[in-house]
C-alpha cells in the first residue's frame, strides 16, 4: 500500500477517531461536567438531573435548545408534549418549573427572597428571567408586574409583607447589580457599606447608645419603629438573622430589652402598648383571660391588678403609699399618666361617673374623715400632689411638702 492510500485511510477515519475521543473524554468526567455526549447522549438519569442541571449553568442547555429552549440545532424542544415517551413541559415557558398560582406574589416572593439554590433565590430567577430580569429565555420581564425592572416591587421596601428587610443575604451580588454604593469595592453585602448600607441596618450614627435605639424599639409598631421593626433584621428570637448582629451581647438577656429592673432608666413603661403581642412571647400570664388579645393591662402579659383592684379601699391604699415601683402616686403616674388623664387606653382615673370624676388621683372633696381622708397619705407623694395643689406664693426652691408652705398646710 502506497504511502498517500494510507494518509487517505486516515483522513477518512480521523471523524470517527475524535468522535471516539470526545466520547471516551466524556465517560471519564463526572455527570456534572458533561451534559451531552455526541453518540452517546444525556447521562443516566438524565430526565431526573435535568433540572438542576440547567439551574446550575442554563447557558449550556441553549447551545443545542436554542436561546428560547424551543428546539435549535438539536430540534428537540423543552416544551414538546413528550420525547421518547418522556413528558415534558407542554404547558411552556409559564409552567417549566413553577407550580399553579406561582404569579401571586405570596407564592413567588419568598423563594426569591430565599437563600440562593436550586428552587429559591434571585440568581435562581435569573436563570430563566434573565441577569437583567428583561424576560430572558421565558420572554416574562418582572416588570410587567413589578412595575421596575427588577425583582422586587417598587419602593417602599420596608414593612408589611413585601418588605425587602427578610431577604436572604446571600443575595446581595445580585441585589449590587442595581444598589452596589457608589466607590466600594469587595464582595457585595448588606451590611458592609458595599450596597445602600453604610452601617448595619438603615440606623444612624450613634444608633448602639440605648437612648437612641431603645425609644425607637420601644415606639409604635411602624415601617420605623417597634419591636417587630427590630425583628426585621435582628430575626423573630433577635439573634441576629440577616444583620448577622444579637441583641443579645449588650442586653445581657434573650431580649429585646435589658436586664430588669425595667422601672429605672431604661423603664419597660414607656412601651407602646402594640408591641404587646412580641412581649407575649417571653411574658404570657400562665392564666390569661380566654380569647383576650395581648395586652398590657387585661391579664394576659404580666400586670394584672389583684383582684377587686377597682374598689377604692384596695387601690386608693395602695396609691397613698410610700412611693415604691408598685406603690404611691408615681408608680400609678407611670401607667396612667402624668395628670392620670391616660397614658394607655383606658387608663383615664376620671374616665366614669364611678371613678374619681376629676384629673387627680383622689375622689372629689371633702378629703377629711369621716369620707375617704387624705391624711393618711405618705409625705412622699407631695411632689404628686404639688401639680395642682401648690401654693401660688412658694419659691421655686422650696421643695413640695406638705407642711413647709409649699402646699396646702401651712404647719403639721
Amino acid at each position: 500500500m502506497s504511502p498517500l492510500a494510507g494518509v487517505g485511510r486516515l483522513r477518512r477515519s480521523l471523524p470517527w477517531l475524535l468522535l471516539l475521543v470526545v466520547a471516551v473524554a466524556g465517560c471519564s468526567k463526572s455527570r456534572n461536567d458533561v451534559l451531552f455526549t455526541p453518540g452517546v447522549g444525556h447521562p443516566e438519569d438524565w430526565i431526573a438531573d435535568h433540572g438542576k442541571a440547567y439551574r446550575k449553568a442554563p447557558a449550556r442547555c441553549v447551545e443545542c435548545h436554542g436561546t428560547d429552549l424551543k428546539g435549535g440545532v438539536s430540534a428537540v424542544s423543552c416544551f414538546s408534549a413528550s420525547f421518547k415517551g418522556t413528558a415534558c413541559h407542554p404547558g411552556g415557558p409559564a409552567t417549566f418549573i413553577h407550580p399553579e398560582g406561582w404569579g401571586a406574589w405570596q407564592r413567588h416572593g419568598a423563594a426569591a427572597k430565599a437563600a440562593p439554590g436550586p428552587s429559591g433565590g434571585f440568581a435562581w430567577c435569573e436563570s430563566c428571567h434573565g441577569t437583567d430580569f428583561a424576560g430572558g429565555i421565558v420572554n416574562t420581564p418582572c416588570a410587567r408586574c413589578h412595575g421596575v425592572p427588577a425583582p422586587h416591587p417598587r419602593a417602599p421596601w420596608r414593612g408589611g409583607p413585601q418588605t425587602h428587610a427578610t431577604t436572604n443575604t446571600a443575595n446581595a451580588p445580585v441585589c449590587a447589580q442595581c444598589h452596589r454604593h457608589a466607590g466600594s469595592g469587595g464582595q457585595p453585602g448588606c451590611f458592609n457599606g458595599t450596597l445602600c448600607h453604610t452601617q448595619r441596618g438603615v440606623h444612624p450614627g450613634g444608633w448602639g447608645d440605648p437612648t437612641s435605639h431603645g425609644p425607637a424599639a420601644k415606639g409604635r409598631p411602624g415601617p420605623s419603629s417597634g419591636f417587630l421593626f427590630c425583628t426585621g433584621c435582628h430575626g423573630s428570637d433577635y439573634r441576629g438573622n440577616g444583620a448577622g448582629v444579637s441583641c443579645f451581647p449588650c442586653h445581657g438577656v434573650d431580649a429585646p430589652h435589658p436586664p430588669s429592673p425595667w422601672r429605672a432608666r431604661f423603664t419597660h413603661t414607656t412601651t407602646d402598648q402594640g408591641n404587646a403581642p412580641v412581649c407575649l412571647a417571653c411574658h404570657r400570664n400562665a392564666h390569661p383571660p380566654a380569647g383576650a388579645a395581648p395586652g398590657c393591662f387585661n391579664n394576659t402579659l404580666c400586670h394584672p391588678h389583684p383582684p377587686g383592684w377597682a374598689s377604692p379601699d384596695l387601690h386608693g391604699a395602695g396609691a397613698k403609699e410610700r412611693p415604691s415601683p408598685t406603690r404611691g402616686f408615681p408608680a400609678c403616674q407611670s401607667c396612667h399618666g402624668r395628670l392620670f388623664s391616660g397614658s394607655v387606653p383606658g387608663g383615664s382615673c376620671y374616665r366614669s361617673a364611678s371613678c374619681h370624676t376629676a384629673p387627680t388621683p383622689h375622689s372629689p372633696a371633702p378629703w377629711r374623715p369621716p369620707g375617704r381622708t387624705h391624711t393618711t397619705t405618705q409625705d412622699g407623694n407631695a411632689g404628686v400632689c404639688g401639680l395642682c395643689h401648690r401654693r401660688p406664693s412658694a419659691p421655686p426652691s422650696l421643695p413640695d411638702n406638705c407642711f413647709n408652705n409649699s402646699l396646702c398646710h401651712t404647719q403639721r
